[in-house]
């Protein structure tokens, strides 16, 4: 989703190395130095938050189980509920499903004529959505591979797929504005939720507050709409002062939080809608935004080459964690103990919450990763690449 930004990361990340670099202290603080992709890829280079031990150990990590088939980029990854299987998303028009104990390719989803760009699965692994840039959305039978239904989408993108978490619904984000929910059972339309701009615009689509509302994040209208999920009904309309990419509604319902262009991080009241303020929290744009399992704390990746951990009460900073590119994943494992970067400059980090210290460093792929993501037990990663295998490492 965020490949327009990526000829210009490196630089922002040089931009913001040159005027914070030299003060800035990690959390265990320490050099601050950089490197290229290309050179990191090569070898651990000690961070801020990395001490030799760490840097050793990282070196002497198992070899991952790497996922070969697809023809181009992966550009998404995940795990089934079950942890024991995943799948990824390829610009060769596929979605795959792997064995995720011994890497065997279980089922090749083919039907979609462009880039795969989102996936869901349902919450009892057996079914699987998938939109893509022919402008369809496609439900899958997990165990067999067939597709059961396709959802029509015009000449527009796809942003978004969810189902409810009865699977009975599937939600469905189309680029230009419009949000809808499909009965899975019989494939026909249940609900229509907007129908606006018709301009690139929606980031991302979501059911919130265990599916009673939906979420649409329409970036360039700089604005963040709900519905009530039951009738349709436009319940809020939240407007930011810049464009914004990534969007969260707190573990409590209480507040919902953006962050957008220019590292700017906005919050409001759920009840009121009213705005709670916003604070420059990046050099660069945010594009993630997710909260501990607890609700305590919460991160925010930037292309500016950072992801920080905040503190949800206080707003304070508790670590800042670094990479030598943007970052495009930063999440929490299933524990809370330890969190989980990725990054264009090739790695993924493994960070533990309560030092920010760097635990491990996965430099196994020769490109820029597009994902990373926990097995819901919190026992394995899964990591996409632009160089075409997904790999799978085990902790």
């Amino acid at each position: 989703m965020f490949s327009h930004f990526k000829n210009r990361v490196s630089l922002v990340a040089l931009v913001v190395f040159l005027v914070a670099g030299l003060s800035y202290v990690g959390a265990s603080g320490g050099d601050t130095s950089e490197q290229s992709p290309s050179s990191q890829h090569a070898s651990s280079a000690t961070t801020p938050n990395q001490t030799s031990a760490t840097k050793e150990r990282a070196c002497r990590l198992p070899e991952p189980i790497v996922l070969r088939h697809h023809r181009a980029n992966v550009s998404r990854c995940r795990f089934f509920p079950d942890s024991d299987k995943a799948i990824t998303l390829g610009n060769d028009g596929t979605a795959r499903i792997w064995d995720a104990k011994d890497g065997t390719l279980l089922r090749t989803l083919r039907g979609h004529s462009a880039f795969v760009t989102n996936v869901d699965i349902s919450r009892d692994g057996r079914l699987v959505a998938t939109s893509a840039r022919d402008g369809s959305a496609r439900l899958w039978d997990a165990a067999t591979g067939r597709s059961l239904f396709t959802f029509p989408g015009g000449r527009v993108d796809n942003s978004a797929v969810q189902f409810s978490l009865d699977s009975s619904k599937l939600l469905i984000g189309k680029s230009d504005g419009e949000v809808s929910t499909w009965d899975t059972s019989t494939g026909e339309q249940i609900r229509h939720y907007c129908n606006t701009s018709y301009v690139s615009c929606l980031e991302d689509a979501y059911f919130v507050l265990d599916g009673k509302y939906v979420l649409a994040n329409n970036a360039k209208e700089e604005k963040i709409f709900i519905w009530d999920e039951a009738n349709g009904q436009l319940a809020k309309e939240l407007k930011t002062s810049g464009i914004n990419y990534a969007t969260t509604i707190t573990p409590d319902g209480k507040k919902v939080l953006a962050g957008g262009d220019e590292g700017h991080l906005w919050q409001w009241d759920y009840e009121t809608g009213e705005s709670d303020g916003h604070k420059s929290a990046h050099f660069a744009t945010i594009v993630r935004l997710s909260f501990s399992p607890n609700g305590q704390l919460f991160l925010t990746g930037s292309l500016d080459g950072y992801a920080k951990m905040w503190d949800y009460k206080t707003g304070k900073v508790l670590q800042t964690l670094h990479h030598g590119d943007g970052v495009i994943t930063a999440v929490f494992s299933p524990d809370g103990k330890t969190v989980l970067t990725a990054s264009y400059d090739w790695t993924a980090r493994l960070w533990d919450v309560e030092s920010g210290r760097l635990l491990r460093e996965l430099n196994t792929h020769s490109g820029d990763l597009h994902q990373a993501a926990y097995s819901p037990d919190g026992k394995k990663i899964i990591t996409a690449s632009e160089d075409t295998t997904a790999h799978i490492h085990t902790l």
